[in-house]
Formats: C-alpha cells, structure tokens, sequence
C-alpha cells in the first residue's frame, strides 16, 4: 500500500494527506469542546488545523526525499513561517504576543523533525540491506527512478532500493528491459496490455508510457494492443 501512494505525484500527496489531517482536527475539535460545554465554531475548528498541522505536513512530506540536514532545516523553518502568516489573514492579528505564537509552534517543530529523523534512518537502513546484486537485479517486474537510486518493484514482495541509475539497469540487461517513461522501466515479459493509459503489467499494476518512449514499445504483440 506504501508502495502505491508513493506513485502519486507529490502535490496529490499533500492534498490528500492535509485534507484528511484538517477534517480529523476539525472533528476532534468540535466534539471534545462540545463535550467540554464549550462548542465550537466550524471556521475554528478548520483554521487551526490549516493554520498548526498543514505546514508541517508539507514540510515533512517536502523535506523527507532529501537526505542533506540543511535543506531539511530550511523546510521546518519556512513551515514555521508558513503558519505564523496563515494565522495573520485568517485572524487578523495573533491572539497572543508574537514570542508565544512561535514558542507555541515548537512541539509541531519537535514532532516534524522526529518523524523526518524516524524515515531517515529507515531509508538508511533499507540502502544498507539493498545490494546490487544480480539477484536483485534480475528479479523485479518493473522500475522507478528515485534519484541518485532505483525502486526495484516485485509482485510478490516489497520494492527494493538499489544505488543505480535506469540507464546503468537498462546497460545490465537490455533484452529483457524496456524504457517506457523518463522514470520508469519494465521488464518486457511482465508487460500484458499497452493502451492510451499506458501499460498493464500482468500483476495489475498500470504505468505510465511517455511519448518519447512509445515505439520502444514495438516487442507487444498486435492483440495486446488498444
């Protein structure tokens, strides 16, 4: 399931990912303040959300798929900013002094930075138990462009990142490998279906075909075309 959310592209990712966080506030909100004989309004309970998780979602979601501390502190940073001035539009001014608003902005900062500490090691790790063996190589169905790395996806286990390039995975085994898009590259005999959507590998899954890389595809057979 990972897997496949990390297929889409990273502005659905976010919107998916703050909607749901927003609405789960904002009900949360709502029925322990209802509870608690002090009810609040829907417009609150939706703009704190906006305003105390959004930016740190896109900021843990931005800053994850780079590994330098740098680049990293500067998306905590410019989150923490990023909800300091959503909160001035909304309000129209902080409801407290300026040195509480950010003080207030640091457990989100703590959380944020633990979460990208916790995905940075278990990238670590899995780069340590990847290998670039042939084994590793030769068995997987399709493959995805991960920067300086590559997603080895297998039907029957989980992707396995491996240090390479596609052109370098193309090099290793030109017969039994085709380009179909600037990030993607599949094995030719797991390929089952090639249509306008792109192409249907035998274990379901659907990638997309680049223009560019169309007529690489000249090895499906008339009937499993559409």
């Amino acid at each position: 399931m990972l897997a496949a959310y990390q297929n889409y592209p990273i502005t659905l990712r976010l919107t998916a990912l703050c909607f749901a966080a927003v609405a789960l506030n904002a009900v949360y909100c709502l029925l322990y303040n209802y509870f608690a004989g002090n009810p609040e309004t829907l417009f609150n309970a939706v703009a704190w959300g906006v305003i105390n998780i959004v930016p740190w979602i896109a900021a843990v979601e931005t800053a994850r798929h780079f590994h330098k501390l740098r680049t990293v502190c500067c998306a905590l940073t410019v989150a923490m900013i990023v909800s300091l001035a959503i909160e001035l539009p909304i309000y129209g001014e902080y409801r407290t002094d300026l040195d509480f608003e950010i003080v207030r902005r640091l457990p989100g900062l703590a959380v944020s930075a633990t979460v990208l500490g916790i995905l940075a090691l278990r990238t670590r790790e899995n780069r340590t138990k990847s290998t670039t063996s042939d084994g590793h190589l030769q068995d997987f169905d399709w493959a995805r462009a991960a920067g300086n790395y590559v997603e080895l996806h297998r039907s029957n286990g989980p992707p396995v990142l491996v240090r390479s390039t596609l052109a370098a995975l193309l090099e290793s085994d030109a017969s039994a490998l085709c380009q179909i898009h600037r990030s993607y590259v599949v094995r030719r005999k797991s390929v089952a279906r090639l249509d306008r959507q792109g192409v249907l590998l035998t274990n379901g899954k659907r990638l997309p075909v680049g223009n560019a890389y169309r007529n690489l595809l000249d090895f499906v057979p008339s009937s499993r075309r559409a």
